[in-house]
């Protein structure tokens, strides 16, 4: 009997490994019974929850199984191996599990093959026991290496501890030994003068009377001079006791300070504008700190701190009520009484208008758009696109009261960005729009210099060129740049990647991003092997401050899971996105737009 149920389980263990999916067999950190895990390198609590337990809200209950491991629910390095469930839900599933398991053998035991032969089960039994010992191998390995670093970094602290110890002790025993000494001498000097002046007595008397007259009167005349120049001493160094004790009480005052200095510096600096609970606030001063400590294993130098960030929907807002470069498009092509648009041109604005208002979006409208906005925009000099996108920036945000576009910047972002530069890091804007109106858009907003905006680019030329190829003209005296208007490169998706290889040269350790287009780019940053690296993703789950998704948060947040990315959630994470005096409202309805225009 014991044997047709041990054949029954080995057989439902086998048929479980080879129905069973890749990603669970790649999950092969957790043990056995399912209650610890293994962390991976791109792991967070939610994504572990979610993997695990099959719920990512469940990741609260990971944190405080393991509270003795993890100071901060946000980090957590990878070969942490955590608790999941607690002790005694454990041993409650297993007898579930024991219990389902004999009822299910009473009930199919008469149909399970009786011919499976032992050589079966043994060749079963070693794949079992050759798996257990690899896991356990592993893990050891796992443990023996952090304990390895627990340990190094207590004796550093130790270390430490005992040499400023010894310092002090050293310091108290000399200043100790130093009084001694000055005791000491005053004794045996005040000894000396009293059997010196007892001699001397004794020879007087041998002397004659007179002798021993004079002698006294000397010896009394000395005897207050003495006095005196000892009570002249005595004061003196009670005067040096006194100014010593004045200095080592400046000195302890010096080192209190000290002290207080370097725990004001050593307290945790609060990221403006986050909420105050926020984990992912905490998880990047975590970060920031961590790669900035020269003692730290992470460290990265200054020269490599680089961050990339996206611009619509990452650092401004981009649902009144769609791009700012979209909507500066239309008025451009539509409503500008100072421009001609072609009319081929001015259908596919209208076509994009509607398409805005309505969710119908044309055909192709990114790669047109592209198209048409650089042709909307050539002749003019850089300097004069940058103008006409400020005089566009002051226009209304449709959708808010009391919001201009211009004034849609995520107050949170703009901290998170400040922070970082105070830190060193070289913060690069990456963006689908154009290059151009992102500067104009970035100056006076944020702490990041033009030359460090990657964007879409279209040709600029001589303003004297003409049809001239570039290769032939001379740039002359009276000659000025112009927007030449055709499209060189739209950077979403891997364009993004290929622009900051060319561009900057080096592999970013920070990423922010909302969208599909920034996955490539994240996932870029989070494969750098040299530097301990993150990449964040702006989720728009906020339907009370702002016009939010949740189909599209949702969407977001689950590609964060599957690809270790951080997701950053307006709603939860976020204490104000443009400030408190910014009211959401419905947006214009089209076929009014329409008629007015």
């Amino acid at each position: 009997m014991k044997r047709k149920v041990l054949s029954f389980l080995m057989a439902m263990v086998v048929s479980t490994l080879l129905v069973a999916p890749t990603k669970m067999i790649a999950s092969a950190e957790t043990d056995s019974s399912g209650s610890t895990y293994v962390v991976q390198k791109g792991d967070f609590l939610e994504k572990i929850a979610q993997e695990q337990l099959g719920d990512s809200k469940r990741w609260k209950e990971i944190y405080e199984l393991n509270k003795d491991k993890i100071k901060n629910p946000s980090i957590i390095r990878a070969g942490m191996e955590l608790r999941l469930t607690a002790e005694e839900e454990t041993a409650d599933t297993e007898e579930k599990s024991e219990e389902v398991s004999a009822q299910e053998d009473n009930t199919k035991e008469e149909k399970v093959e009786e011919k499976q032969d032992d050589k079966e089960e043994a060749k079963e039994e070693k794949v079992e026991e050759k798996q257990d010992d690899k896991e356990e191998a592993k893990e050891e390995k796992v443990e023996e290496k952090q304990d390895d670093k627990e340990e190094a970094k207590e004796e550093k602290v130790e270390e430490k501890k005992d040499d400023k110890e010894e310092a002090k002790d050293e310091k108290v025993e000399e200043k100790k030994d130093d009084k001694e000494e000055a005791k000491d001498e005053k004794v045996e000097e005040k000894k000396d003068d009293k059997e010196e002046a007892k001699d001397e007595k004794v020879e007087e008397k041998k002397d004659d009377k007179e002798e021993a007259k004079d002698e006294k009167v000397e010896e009394k005349k000395d005897d207050k001079e003495e006095a005196k120049d000892e009570k002249v001493e005595e004061k003196k160094d009670d005067k040096e006791a006194k100014d010593e004790k004045v200095e080592e009480e400046e000195s302890e005052e010096d080192a209190e300070a000290e002290e207080t200095d370097e725990a004001e510096e050593k307290e945790e600096p609060e990221l403006e504008y986050w909420a105050a609970d926020s984990p992912v606030a905490a998880a990047i001063v975590e970060y920031v700190e961590d790669v900035t400590d020269e003692n730290s294993e992470h460290f990265i130098p200054v020269e490599d701190r680089i961050a990339v960030s996206d611009m619509d929907g990452t650092l401004i807002g981009e649902l009144y009520p769609s791009y700012f470069e979209y909507m500066m498009f239309i008025n451009r092509a539509l409503y500008d009484d100072t421009y001609e648009a072609p009319e081929d041109m001015k259908e596919f604005a209208k076509a994009l208008e509607k398409g805005i208002y309505t969710g119908d979006m044309p055909e192709e409208f990114e790669t047109k758009h592209a198209k048409y906005a650089g042709q909307s925009y050539a002749g003019m000099t850089p300097d004069e696109l940058k103008e006409y996108t400020k005089k566009f920036m002051d226009t209304e945000a449709d959708g808010f009261k009391n919001l201009k576009k211009g004034e849609a910047i995520y107050k949170p972002m703009v901290s998170m960005i400040e922070y970082l530069v105070e830190n060193d890091f070289q913060v690069y804007i990456v963006s689908g729009s154009d290059r151009t109106v992102c500067r104009a858009i970035i100056k006076d907003n944020l702490p990041i210099p033009e030359n460090r905006i990657i964007g879409m680019s279209y040709t600029m030329v001589a303003k004297g060129q003409g049809d001239t190829d570039g290769l032939e003209y001379v740039y002359s005296k009276d000659d000025e740049v112009i927007l030449g208007g055709d499209l060189i490169i739209k950077t979403i998706k891997m364009n993004k990647v290929s622009e900051i290889a060319q561009e900057i040269g080096k592999v970013p350790v920070l990423s922010f991003g909302n969208s599909s287009g920034d996955i490539s780019m994240a996932q870029y940053v989070t494969d750098n092997d040299k530097y301990e690296s993150r990449a964040f993703m702006v989720l728009c789950d906020d339907l009370e401050r702002e016009h939010g998704n949740m189909e599209t948060a949702d969407k977001m947040r689950k590609t964060c899971l599957e690809r270790g990315f951080m997701p950053i959630s307006m709603r939860d994470d976020f204490g104000t996105i443009y400030g408190d005096d910014v009211e959401v409202e419905p947006y214009d309805d089209y076929e009014e737009l329409e008629n007015a225009g």
